[in-house]
């Protein structure tokens, strides 16, 4: 019997198929960014929405950087530059030891599924301060109670003092027209009995001055 080639279309049509990454349906990777505190262990871990398919090997990497450890099935291996410090975890994970602010960066998951091709997530691993940021969060939060309460008093303070004027021009316009509309009361003098004799004296003197007065003669 003999065998006839495929035609070079053929096979380069197939082997296109196989590297494509991600052409199943259905299959993806989930993630979770970590915020850890220096000097902390920290695992990185991704998964894969779906275990019944053939996953040849798992790979980590710095997402703009070198290659940092790889799983394969039951083994894996760590990179000599990080095995000092990076470790193989469960589920096809890794643990960086005594984390410090360098290691804050972008991390790559790769998963390499048969015969649909790779599957890629991506972590964020921040390095950070926890105290200090509390800290600076409860001392913003601190602030911003003192500022409003005394916005609070000055407020009170002023709308008790507008209160006030407002009160007390109101009296003074009641008391004005008050004033107003009472009739004006003439208060009758009070004729003493000395001044009654003055004015008798006084009208004695008149009569008698009349009386000595004198025509001259001519």
């Amino acid at each position: 019997m003999r065998l006839y080639p495929s035609p070079p279309g053929v096979l380069a049509l197939c082997c296109f198929v196989i590297q494509i990454p991600g052409t199943q349906a259905g299959l993806y990777i989930t993630t979770q960014n970590v915020t850890a505190t220096p000097g902390s262990d920290v695992t990185l871990t991704c998964e894969l929405s779906s275990l019944d398919v053939k996953l040849t090997q798992v790979n980590w990497k710095l997402c703009n950087g070198s290659y940092i450890a790889f799983h394969v099935q039951d083994r894996g291996h760590v990179k000599e530059a990080f095995a000092e410090r990076v470790v193989l975890a469960e589920r096809y994970g890794v643990t960086i030891r005594n984390v410090s602010y360098s290691d804050t960066g972008q991390y790559c998951c790769i998963f390499n599924v048969f015969p649909h091709g790779a599957y890629q997530g991506e972590i964020f691993l921040e390095v950070t301060d926890k105290m200090d940021s509390q800290l600076k969060l409860y001392a913003l939060s601190g602030l911003g109670s003192v500022i409003l309460t005394i916005i609070g008093c000055v407020g009170v303070f002023c709308y008790k003092r507008s209160l006030r004027r407002m009160r007390l021009n109101s009296s003074d316009q009641n008391e004005y027209i008050t004033n107003l509309a009472l009739p004006m009361v003439r208060t009758p003098t009070m004729t003493t009995s000395q001044d009654a004799e003055t004015e008798e004296d006084c009208n004695g003197m008149e009569y008698l001055n009349i009386l000595l007065y004198r025509k001259p003669q001519l």
